[in-house]
């Protein structure tokens, strides 16, 4: 093969593999694309602490109760903190079939069955803080007021 030739059939393919994906599984996801939809707004008196929240023992967390009244409007607004912070690893209906879920171990719990809605309020609360896996990360992200408004919306997501 000249040497015109080999860099006639590399360039045809490059130019053929340009438009390939090799690994799209990442970017077919349910994702909030910049300037899609705004954040939730900060909470008011925002202070800087220690990092550390105050979280219930395992068995205080079983007999705590949620002390955001249950309403369509804490529904609604667990809905939107659960798009931010938890629909990309355990998905829209809360399955767990997510290309972000399904790359880790262990995988995501399913949040949508039996065994996770006969929890009580305080032990979702206190699992999305302590749970195995990538939980613990949450401590740092979502705002313990906002978990009582996820706790809520969890409720929703029955098979």
């Amino acid at each position: 093969m000249t040497r015109r030739s080999l860099l006639m059939v590399a360039l045809s393919v490059a130019l053929a593999s340009g438009g390939c994906h090799l690994f799209p599984h990442m970017a077919n996801q349910a994702s909030v694309k910049p300037y899609e939809r705004d954040l939730p707004k900060m909470p008011a008196n925002l202070v800087p602490f220690d990092g550390r929240d105050r979280l219930p023992t395992a068995a205080a967390a079983r007999t705590l109760a949620n002390p955001v009244p249950a309403s369509e409007a804490a529904v609604e607004a667990g809905r939107v903190y659960y798009g931010h912070y938890c629909q990309h690893c355990h998905g829209v209906t809360g399955d767990s079939r997510t290309p972000v879920g399904d790359s880790y171990v262990p995988k995501p719990t399913p949040l949508n069955t039996p065994a996770v809605q006969a929890a009580s309020d305080g032990e979702l609360y206190r699992q999305m803080v302590v749970g195995a896996g990538h939980e613990p990360v949450m401590q740092s992200t979502v705002p313990p007021e906002r978990r009582w408004y996820i706790v809520h919306y969890l409720r929703t997501l029955k098979r």
